[in-house]
């Protein structure tokens, strides 16, 4: 920066850095945080046609990280270029318009499409579409409810692999034979996290009994969504479950019950203080208000 450039954004880049209290302070005895700080001010003031930033996010604080978000954006809306490098993949999807995948130094993907980009990041694009059971035609044979596929789908019935956004929509989908009706019938799932904990059950007899879904002979699909906004990140096991209620199991959990596994990534919220998994077990979005 020229020196005039400098005086005339100062009091700016000290600002945004924050670090007015150690200006006095040799740099050698900043810690890393604060360097990173005061050297992406510098960077971000520089008024660059390409703004290069390898994993700014790393360090700072959550407040440090909006601003640095919300400047990398600032510049991007100005019609510069910025090369953002980093292993956030929440912080990756809601800055980027296009992403390039590396791996040992080759690219492996170059696209626009960030989610499918994340997919490819994240998974083994192998096993991407695992996230499907099928009944090999003997299996859970009983008088009346025979389960023949679970399967994790969007709206439109369309089968989704993994990972999937938190933000999108999921549905559980339950193809299913019934062979004869039995008033006690109720069938859904359950999912656990991955240390094994139960996140919840739920059936097609959660709601008042006016609202619950006829009953048919014959090969139906039963679905359900899963709230958006609502788990965390991570690896998830769903389960179909049940039987005649309180009389017997047809697919009992954790015993019998036929699972697949689903990731979930990104998504998690449009704040700018959220990029990175959540504390706790969920991850809802839920709206405040002060009065």
């Amino acid at each position: 920066m020229r020196h005039y450039e400098i005086k005339r954004k100062f009091d700016e880049i000290v600002a945004f850095a924050d670090v007015e209290k150690f200006l006095d302070t040799p740099v050698k005895h900043y810690s890393s945080g604060m360097y990173m700080r005061l050297a992406f001010s510098v960077a971000a003031h520089l008024d660059p046609e390409i703004l290069v930033v390898d994993e700014v996010l790393a360090v700072g604080d959550a407040q440090f990280q909006k601003k640095c978000l919300g400047k990398m954006k600032e510049v991007g809306s100005e019609g510069r270029t910025i090369l953002f490098v980093s292993h956030n993949m929440n912080a990756v999807e809601q800055i980027c318009t296009r992403g390039i995948a590396l791996d040992k130094g080759s690219v492996v993907a170059n696209t626009k499409d960030m989610r499918e980009l994340i997919k490819s990041y994240l998974f083994d694009p192998s096993i991407q579409n695992s996230s499907k059971w099928s009944n090999n035609g003997s299996e859970y044979m009983n008088r009346w409810f025979r389960p023949l596929s679970l399967s994790i789908s969007d709206e439109c019935s369309k089968s989704l692999s993994s990972p999937v956004s938190n933000s999108q929509e999921v549905w559980i989908q339950i193809e299913a034979e019934i062979l004869d009706i039995d008033p006690a019938l109720t069938m859904g799932y359950a999912i656990y996290a991955e240390d094994g904990s139960l996140m919840y059950w739920s059936y097609q007899t959660d709601s008042a009994e006016k609202n619950w879904p006829k009953l048919k002979t014959g090969i139906s699909c039963w679905r359900s969504k899963i709230p958006t906004n609502f788990l965390n990140e991570g690896t998830y096991k769903l389960e179909i479950i049940g039987g005649l209620h309180f009389r017997e199991w047809i697919c009992e959990p954790s015993v019998n019950a036929p699972f697949i596994e689903f990731q979930i990534s990104g998504g998690l919220s449009e704040s700018p203080f959220w990029h990175a998994k959540r504390p706790g077990l969920l991850a809802p979005v839920i709206n405040w208000e002060i009065t």
